[in-house]
């Protein structure tokens, strides 16, 4: 079960990171802000599941 657990908070870092980086990749003012709003919310979650 904390394989799983570890997996989990560990894929959401992932996630996190390649949005972070398609943000500053991002052509347009729009696109930023969707990914770093993406990459917000897989950092919350990542945080929240490893309280």
């Amino acid at each position: 079960m904390i394989e799983v657990f570890d997996s989990r908070v560990n894929h959401l870092a992932r996630c996190c990171q390649r949005e972070r980086l398609a943000a500053q990749a991002a052509h347009t003012v729009e696109a930023k802000r969707i990914h770093q709003w993406l990459a917000d919310i897989y950092a919350r979650e990542a945080m929240r599941l490893d309280r």
